[in-house]
């Protein structure tokens, strides 16, 4: 069994290098020619876009892939 200490801890290390990885994939997002870039007004709306896309391609990464886990993520879509 884990504390919520120690499992604050761990999250906080898989935190460390997010950012780098949030701004890999919204780079390689923008190199697809999915996005016109033209179409967007200056605001945050695109950029709200990408990053949403980018941490869910990220996520996917970290996703178990076992059955409980998968459970679990489902149950914790809930709350």
């Amino acid at each position: 069994m884990q504390t919520h200490k120690e499992i604050l801890e761990k999250v906080a290390a898989l935190e460390e290098d997010l950012q780098e990885q949030v701004v890999r994939e919204i780079t390689r997002l923008l190199s697809t020619g999915a996005v016109n870039l033209e179409e967007y007004a200056n605001d945050f709306y695109l950029p709200k876009i990408l990053y949403t896309q980018a941490l869910r391609n990220i996520s996917n990464g970290y996703a178990p892939l076992d059955k409980a886990g998968c459970r679990l993520l489902q149950n914790l879509t809930r709350f």
